[in-house]
């Protein structure tokens, strides 16, 4: 179904377009999914070994939202991507968990 949804957000046409696909998204929440926590903590355990080794399979929300803010407001940030063209033009760009964590992480 996610497929199916960045075909369409892609064909509507936007003049730049940034999909984000992270992995594990750590944080807090309202509300808590079981199946998640285990995880969480493993995700959690392996940052506070190597905050490297974390990111390559999770990702912090507050590093995925400064990613997607940059991506939005930051032309600069789109220099070099690798983007394909949107069905009705447009520039799509699918940012993977490297990238996520690249413009998530990054200082300006």
């Amino acid at each position: 179904m996610k497929g199916e949804l960045e075909d369409e957000v892609s064909a509507l046409g936007f003049e730049k377009c940034a999909i984000l696909r992270p992995g594990i998204i750590l944080g807090d929440r309202e509300r808590k999914r079981t199946l998640d926590q285990p995880l969480h903590v493993v995700a959690n355990w392996v940052g506070w070994l190597s905050p490297a080794m974390k990111d390559c399979f999770a990702q912090d929300a507050d590093t995925i939202a400064r990613a997607a803010v940059r991506a939005a407001l930051e032309e600069d940030v789109w220099t070099g991507r690798q983007t394909k063209e949107g069905k009705n033009g447009g520039k799509v760009w699918i940012m993977g968990q490297g990238e996520v964590v690249e413009l998530g992480l990054e200082k300006k």
